[in-house]
């Protein structure tokens, strides 16, 4: 029997097929919300806020709903037609027509080399895209994040915490499956999206959020907040989400 041909799951029909998956998952959001509300200085009133790996607007699109002005940046411009789509449709509809892409701007740009003029209330980087980046490109992508802020400014990063040692297989609803391959030894993890006859692949590392606080804590950024929350879909995964702050 041969075997099913691996696509990548952030382009082309993969990235549709993560929208529709990921569209109602509100994992985190509602943190993210709550650490932009307590912890952003007034001062910083002004800025916008820099989400790397935004996808098709997730995180995006409940924090502009939340009144931020937004630059939502991803390296798959398949993922960015996605949500360039959510915000035509969504201001469509809305009471104030125009208002969402008013205050987000898209734009492609890579997670782990980036420069922007600009500075920022707050650098975005949700969803545990980090894992998507090897030991070189994290630290590029902090090391970017970190000079994107202004004084005052919030880094916002989610990873999982993993300690299984398995494969691991969830049915999402029939015919769509998820299935997670780990490599504690090499520090890999291979994430495989089944949907009916198709596959899709998505190639991660695993990153424990003590290897991003400390790089963290070396760039100069004081954590100031750490959420974890157990995954109740896969046993031994924890999502967690860090809040550094720049002097």
């Amino acid at each position: 029997m041969r075997s099913p041909v691996l696509s990548p799951l952030y382009s082309g029909l993969g990235a549709q097929r993560y929208h529709a998956l990921s569209a109602h998952d509100d994992t985190e959001i509602a943190l993210i919300l709550e650490t932009l509300e307590n912890h952003l200085s007034p001062d910083l009133a002004d800025l916008r806020i820099l989400e790397l790996a935004c996808g098709s607007g997730r995180v995006t699109l409940p924090m502009a709903e939340a009144g931020y002005r937004i630059l939502a940046t991803d390296l798959s411009p398949d993922m960015l037609e996605v949500l360039r789509s959510r915000i035509s449709e969504q201001d469509s509809v809305a009471d104030a027509p125009g208002d969402l892409a008013a205050r987000i701007e898209v734009q492609e740009a890579d997670m782990s080399s980036f420069s922007f003029t600009e500075r920022f209330k707050a650098v975005c980087l949700p969803t545990a895209s980090i894992t998507q980046l090897d030991a070189e490109q994290r630290l590029g992508a902090l090391e970017c994040s970190a000079r994107s802020l202004a004084p005052g400014g919030l880094l916002i990063v989610s990873t999982d915490d993993i300690a299984a040692e398995h494969t691991t297989t969830i049915e999402i609803q029939p015919g769509i499956s998820l299935t997670e391959e780990l490599d504690q030894a090499r520090g890999r993890r291979r994430s495989i999206l089944r949907w009916g006859e198709e596959c899709y692949v998505s190639e991660l590392h695993l990153v424990l959020s003590s290897w991003i606080s400390e790089a963290c804590t070396r760039l100069g950024l004081t954590i100031v907040e750490r959420h974890s929350t157990p995954d109740q879909a896969m046993p031994d995964h924890s999502g967690v989400l860090l809040v550094a702050r720049k002097p």
